[in-house]
């Protein structure tokens, strides 16, 4: 299957460019996200934390970190997924990981009315359209490299139940790097400090600098939240249309020609795999 589009369309690029630079946070939105990670990522690894001996390491993960953020749509909130990483052993429940951050953040009249308890994650719901997940984490030593476990919990056990001790596998550092690779230029921004690392959120990419296939992502991602509005939990995640963006990024440098692309290797491999689920039948 093939799509046949004018390599030289400057006005559908034109046009795929203007709906992209809408996609973008606004200033005020984007420096909110900024600022609110910072004053979190202080609270929790700054000295005098309880966690400080753990050198805790945090990082944002997701959309944010890889500049595929968009703008609310309809009532929808945007959101910063964000690591915290301590150095601790498997050997410890995943219910105490969960607790020791949980209690850290307790801890501050700020964020206290803001906690809300996720599966996988701790949510600071902010005022307006905004929230922040923080993931505990420690290092995966089975898989080794970037990888890192966080807790996979079940929300109706008590967090330190003996049978609340789920780990999951996750490596959202390799999958930016991942990433990063199929976009030109490559673009990595790291800061460490002695006892505690904070990351600092990548800055925000002027739209006409930025790669094509993270315009495309944008893209899709704005085409997921109109599309399934009426049925969000059919909502195919953000993580699956960067992954197959990703798969199928060419070289082309506009957006009018890597669409194209993307949707005739999504369709193709589509095709593929109904032939041979038809074979087997």
């Amino acid at each position: 299957m093939a799509f046949n589009i004018d390599a030289s369309n400057h006005t559908l690029d034109a046009l795929l460019e203007i709906v992209c630079v809408n996609l973008q946070l606004t200033e005020t939105q984007d420096q909110r996200a900024r600022g609110h990670y910072a004053s979190v990522a202080n609270w929790l690894s700054r000295e005098g934390s309880p966690l400080r001996e753990f050198s805790p390491h945090i990082f944002p993960q997701g959309s944010q970190r890889i500049g595929t953020t968009t703008k609310p749509f309809g009532r929808s909130e945007f959101d910063l997924d964000a690591v915290c990483k301590l150095m601790l052993t498997d050997e410890c429940h995943p219910g105490e990981l969960y607790q020791m951050i949980w209690d850290r953040l307790f801890e501050s009249a700020t964020y206290r009315p803001m906690m809300k308890q996720m599966p996988r994650c701790i949510r600071l719901e902010y005022s307006g359209d905004f929230h922040l997940d923080i993931a505990p984490a420690i290092l995966d030593e089975e898989h080794g490299g970037n990888c890192i476990l966080v807790p996979d919990l079940n929300a109706n056990l008590a967090l330190l139940h003996p049978e609340n001790d789920c780990w999951k596998s996750t490596n959202p550092i390799g999958q930016a790097d991942w990433f990063e690779d199929q976009c030109v230029p490559v673009f990595v921004l790291n800061e460490k400090y002695a006892r505690a690392q904070v990351d600092p959120v990548p800055e925000k990419e002027a739209i006409h600098a930025k790669p094509a296939l993270k315009r495309c992502v944008q893209l899709y991602k704005r085409w997921r939240d109109v599309e399934y509005a009426d049925r969000p939990k059919l909502a195919p995640p953000s993580i699956i249309l960067t992954t197959l963006s990703g798969r199928s990024a060419g070289t082309s440098t506009k957006a009018s020609n890597s669409v194209p692309t993307h949707l005739s290797q999504f369709l193709t491999g589509r095709f593929r795999r109904s032939n041979r689920t038809n074979d087997l039948g």
